[in-house]
């Protein structure tokens, strides 16, 4: 246990990483630490709550597919009226008239294709000139609408879906480095809750120790063999250990208040965990990692190739509509009732718009340009920051580690002294 307290800041760094955890399964009185991270894991609230972000990620790219939904009309009217065809020929016209229809825009190239189907029956009566009789109109058309600058291959179309996919691939690396800095603090719980009862223990035995020391002393004072003095030294020794005995023991209490929440009553840590990695830690020792392959360079990656497929759509927002049209009718008019359509209409066109002042476009375009140049500088800073911070870690490592070799030494020069001042002391020749 010399090493433990010590070594704790080298444990927390390699703790934090978790590639020295083995899988088990089942929770015991004494819980190992893989199994202890797979209970947290399992009923921590703050991963559930983590994941909602990924989980409303997905229901916005599902919302985003909404621009290529196929849209379903139908409808249908009856009425009836008076018609004029001259100042004395005037009669009754009634009918009904119903329609369906369907229209679909195609994001992957921005057509917009509507269909419809109408079907008309109106009756003559009254007219003068002419006895009753009913016409049947039915018809069916389609409509197809093709941009080519303004959403060319449905540039614009697609931009809602392929981003919200964007933003889903970045919440769910966000959910990684989420999910790490969570279970990282529990990790660190684990270790500190091995660290202060081998403290409390060591305490116990020093306390222990202490008494007999204590007590020793009383029946040398009373013979006249040692002081008041060493006495009281020795009480106030007693006293010290009880103090730090106590702070560890509220320390240790609270730790496993927090535990309760998620592990069996009564369960304590596996204390061989603390030495198996810090021993791995000690000989591996942390390596220097290229800061491009981290969690939060992929962020920033993904993010920049979002700007700059925004900034894309946001330049051809800038050109102006202009759609060609093409459609196509088939229709018929009869005296019977019938859903044949034996003619055929063409028609072929084009339309046209361009803003003036597309200071919307703009604006846009301007600030997706401002976003990809921040990131520039952003990543940068967060890179430098990475690398020194990463330096400074690798530097404290081994620093701890040569500072732990000398105080094995030390600790074997101060059992040796401890040895020969015991037996000084028994011999009298060494005061307390």
């Amino acid at each position: 246990m010399r090493f433990r307290v010590p070594a704790f800041i080298i444990l927390m760094m390699v703790a934090a990483s978790s590639a020295f955890a083995d899988e088990n399964d089942g929770i015991g009185r004494t819980i190992s630490y893989s199994d202890y991270i797979a209970a947290i894991e399992k009923t921590l609230p703050e991963l559930r709550v983590n994941e909602m972000d990924v989980l409303s990620a997905e229901n916005k790219v599902k919302n985003a597919k909404s621009g290529s939904d196929t849209a379903l009309t139908a409808g249908g009217s009856a009425y009836s009226s008076k018609q004029y065809s001259s100042i004395n020929n005037r009669g009754d016209v009634k009918g009904y008239n119903y329609y369906a229809g369907l229209s679909k825009t195609f994001s992957s190239t921005g057509t917009t294709v509507t269909g419809t189907y109408n079907y008309d029956k109106n009756s003559y009566s009254n007219f003068s000139s002419s006895s009753d009789y009913s016409a049947y109109e039915p018809s069916v058309a389609i409509q197809i609408s093709q941009p080519l600058l303004y959403n060319f291959l449905g540039k614009v179309d697609r931009y809602s879906e392929n981003d919200a996919k964007m933003q889903l691939e970045i919440a769910k690396f966000q959910l990684q480095e989420n999910n790490k800095s969570v279970l990282n603090a529990y990790r660190k719980l684990y270790f500190q809750w091995i660290m202060y009862k081998e403290n409390i223990e060591n305490l116990d035995e020093a306390i222990s120790n202490s008494n007999i020391l204590k007590e020793q002393i009383k029946r040398k004072v009373s013979t006249g063999l040692a002081d008041n003095d060493d006495y009281q030294s020795a009480v106030s020794s007693v006293l010290s250990y009880e103090n730090q005995r106590r702070e560890y023991l509220t320390a240790i209490k609270n730790i496993e208040n927090q535990m309760s929440l998620y592990l069996d009553g009564g369960t304590i840590p596996d204390e061989k965990a603390f030495n198996e990695i810090y021993r791995k830690a000690e000989g591996e020792g942390l390596s220097d990692v290229s800061f491009k392959h981290t969690t939060s360079a992929k962020i920033m990656d993904l993010t920049m190739k979002n700007y700059a497929y925004s900034k894309g759509v946001y330049e051809n927002t800038l050109l102006p509509e202009f759609n060609i049209l093409a459609g196509m009718t088939k229709k018929d008019l009869s005296e019977s009732q019938t859903y044949g359509a034996k003619d055929t209409d063409y028609n072929v066109g084009f339309e046209f718009k361009y803003y003036l002042e597309n200071n919307s476009a703009e604006s846009s375009l301007k600030d997706v340009e401002i976003q990809i140049k921040a990131l520039e500088y952003e990543y940068k800073s967060t890179e430098n920051t990475y690398k020194k911070q990463l330096l400074s870690y690798i530097e404290s490592s081994n620093g701890i580690i040569d500072q732990l070799e000398n105080k094995e030494k030390t600790l074997k020069a101060l059992e040796s002294k401890l040895a020969t001042e015991k037996r000084k002391y028994n011999q009298a020749r060494l005061s307390l």
